[in-house]
């Protein structure tokens, strides 16, 4: 399951025409204004939906969250022009983030309980991603999957459940991306489960799984070989 999120993950959004520059897209709850059929997602007309929002979005863009409830399965990652080394890597940002005032962590949700079998509420890839500031519920496989680099800060990550990996599970072992790193910095990882299935990781990682992946690594194309990796390696910093 986890390799088919991967394959997923990378040709989900082969087919989308994504403008040149960086900016920062604003998303907001319907009852705040946001609006994926009238919204632009400039700051007076936001999106409702962050899937809606990335998928407008290009490289290093900034996906700015306004605080509420969002319930929604996040597919963050996607092909650029060049095939699986040309990802895009967004930034998701919670507004009512404030450094100074950790609780504003609770302030802007993702919910993940529409997800599917195998997908967690935030699936995440790039080369330099980040997301930062938000509570991260209701996953059913894992509140946090990432792959490639990215930086997961800030945020509350609670009550999800999985078979391995049940807060986070960071897979940074490049067999897509080459040399990347991870950083779980200043997150509060508490109440998140996981049961033990008959499989090489089944159960492990009740907080986080970090850099371990159940399949065989040989160089190929992972768009046209199965199981097909790059090679690398990668490195994860936890700390606070």
């Amino acid at each position: 399951m986890r390799c088919l999120k991967v394959l997923f993950l990378l040709s989900a959004l082969a087919s989308v025409a994504l403008p040149a520059g960086a900016a920062t897209i604003y998303v907001a709850t319907p009852a705040n204004g946001g609006s994926d059929t009238t919204g632009n997602g400039s700051e007076s007309q936001p999106y409702a939906t962050i899937q809606f929002a990335f998928n407008q979005a290009v490289d290093n863009d900034t996906i700015m969250v306004g605080e509420g409830t969002y319930t929604e399965c996040l597919f963050l990652s996607g092909v650029l022009n060049g095939g699986p080394l040309s990802q895009l890597s967004v930034n998701l940002v919670a507004s009512a983030f404030d450094a100074g005032n950790p609780d504003t962590r609770l302030l802007t949700v993702l919910d993940g309980s529409p997800c599917p079998a195998g997908y967690s509420t935030v699936n995440v890839g790039g080369f330099n991603s980040s997301i930062e500031g938000f509570k991260i519920v209701g996953g059913t496989t894992g509140g946090i999957w990432n792959i490639g680099g990215v930086a997961i800060t800030n945020n509350v990550i609670e009550g999800n459940i999985s078979t391995a990996g049940g807060g986070i599970y960071s897979y940074p072992d490049n067999c897509f991306y080459g040399s990347v790193n991870v950083s779980i910095t200043n997150n509060l990882i508490r109440s998140n489960v996981v049961s033990y299935v008959s499989s090489s990781l089944g159960g492990l990682g009740g907080g986080i799984l970090a850099g371990l992946y159940p399949e065989e690594f040989f160089v190929g194309d992972p768009l046209t070989t199965a199981d097909g990796c790059l090679g690398g390696g990668g490195t994860v910093l936890i700390e606070d």
